[in-house]
């Protein structure tokens, strides 16, 4: 996808420590923007277990900041998107049909259990997983001078699932 956006293209994914931090995913994912107004306003974030309007409220500013001003059209694709806390997946939810005008795009991957909970109401695609002539397509194209029997292993530890793939080979 970085490769053939039109637009600057950052990625983001939670630790497993995020789980447990209110609003830790948010900062993570505003933080890979590179945008300096972004980072400074991650400093506000640091509530110890903000409530549901503490947390919308929050999205509302973020919107606000973002429509402030100019800004480089950024692409943020958030992989594994479910695994962030309650909190930043519900300023999340909000964001997602509300960037118009403000210079980001966002994309989320997630399970497709989540698609039914925490991220109901989003417009969403289902995309399976690859599969080994694919899988191997990809891992070639990532690490053209590997031996083709690591590849195989390595694609089928991945179990079709392009990101694992990807980062693993990385």
């Amino acid at each position: 996808v970085r490769a053939q956006a039109p637009v600057r293209t950052v990625w983001a994914a939670p630790h497993p420590w995020e789980q447990y931090r209110p609003l830790a995913g948010l900062s993570l994912a505003l933080n890979a923007t590179g945008d300096h107004h972004l980072s400074e306003f991650i400093g506000g974030l640091a509530l110890s277990e903000p409530t549901v309007d503490e947390t919308l409220a929050v999205a509302v500013d973020l919107l606000v900041l973002l429509r402030s001003g100019p800004r480089e059209e950024t692409l943020l694709l958030i992989d594994d998107a479910d695994q962030f806390d309650q909190h930043t997946q519900l300023a999340l939810t909000y964001l997602a049909g509300r960037l118009a005008n403000t210079g980001l795009r966002m994309v989320l991957a997630v399970r497709p259990e989540s698609t039914f909970t925490a991220f109901a109401g989003i417009r969403s695609v289902w995309m399976s997983r690859l599969d080994r002539a694919q899988s191997m397509e990809l891992a070639r194209a990532i690490a053209p001078d590997a031996d083709a029997q690591t590849l195989s292993m390595i694609c089928d530890a991945c179990g079709g699932l392009p990101g694992m793939i990807t980062s693993t080979l990385s």
